[in-house]
């Protein structure tokens, strides 16, 4: 709470700084307050410089004029696969030292990115992990009275006198020993990362990124980044990996995960493929490692470097 509280004076008193954090509002169900900071800035800020959008082609799409001057924006009700899927853009927005702004009809214009990203969303997993989102997950047993926002609304927001305090109250906030690019690190995210990438995810990151192309039971076939194994050595290397890494689960386990992951997505790993190394028709284990690759990241469930860098 705290945290938050500077992270938004800060907006108010730094306007030019972008902290490369994006603050994620994961909540049960309506009325516990997700979008009222969002509406509460665009009181305070105007329209000029706060939005709000419920469809990200808003921002990723052909044009872009939401962005223009923006120092907050908010992604609306974000659901899973819209946050899932384009996590690598979302990321790279948030690190973006200029934004080009395209609009319809005009020539594109460089600005610098000053945009603070909110998402806000009902759903349980509605972005990705690691170093940039600061995860607040509302209280399943804290309901906001319909009263309180009858009067938040109805009277206060339009008092200027109140925003002008509110606004007040924000600009005086101590920040001299406030680091807004270091959020900690909430319960629900911890939870969020153990969670979600397990090692069978690990490893299969490893087998489609070419860390195991040198072994002899590897093999390129032919197709742009398509590989082929032993089944066996694909299931012994696994053991090997999760033995030495983890010590959790027997091998038994192992064997239940790679098959679940077939199985699932049966387009990136074929269990029973065929395909032609070095002008030979062979049977094997066919992996598409770019369709794998987009798997992991469309499932929550790849690791990036800084991820790596977090966990050490």
């Amino acid at each position: 709470m705290e945290y938050l509280l500077r992270f938004i004076a800060d907006i108010i008193q730094n306007p030019r700084r972008n902290p490369q954090v994006l603050v994620v509002f994961k909540g049960h169900a309506e009325g516990v307050g997700k979008d009222t900071i969002n509406k509460t800035l665009v009181v305070l800020l105007s329209r000029d410089y706060a939005g709000s959008i419920a469809d990200l082609t808003q921002v990723f799409g052909g044009y872009n004029p939401i962005l223009d001057g923006k120092l907050v924006l908010q992604f609306n009700e974000c659901q899973s696969k819209q946050g899932h899927t384009n996590w690598d853009l979302i990321k790279d927005q948030i690190t973006a030292d200029e934004n080009c702004i395209k609009q319809k009809y005009l020539v594109d214009k460089w600005q610098p990115n000053h945009s603070r990203i909110f998402v806000s969303s009902n759903n349980p997993n509605p972005t990705g992990t690691g170093r940039r989102p600061f995860i607040c997950q509302t209280r399943v047993d804290i309901r906001i009275p319909k009263l309180w926002f009858k009067e938040y609304y109805g009277t206060k927001m339009k008092d200027e006198r109140y925003t002008n305090s509110m606004g007040s109250e924000l600009l005086d906030l101590n920040l001299s020993d406030f680091n807004v690019m270091e959020p900690p690190e909430t319960e629900v995210h911890q939870n969020k990362s153990k969670s979600s990438v397990r090692p069978i995810h690990r490893f299969l990151q490893k087998l489609a990124e070419g860390d195991y192309n040198s072994q002899p039971d590897v093999f390129q076939l032919q197709g742009d980044g398509v590989i082929g194994c032993k089944k066996k050595w694909l299931m012994s290397t696994y053991r090997s990996y999760h033995d030495l890494n983890f010590h959790t689960e027997t091998p038994d386990l192992c064997k239940v995960h790679m098959t679940n992951w077939i199985n699932e997505y049966v387009k990136s790993i074929t269990w029973e493929g065929k395909g032609y190394a070095d002008g030979k028709q062979v049977r094997c284990v066919k992996i598409d490692t770019a369709l794998l690759i987009t798997s992991l990241k469309n499932g929550n469930r790849y690791t990036s470097k800084e991820d790596e860098e977090d966990d050490l």
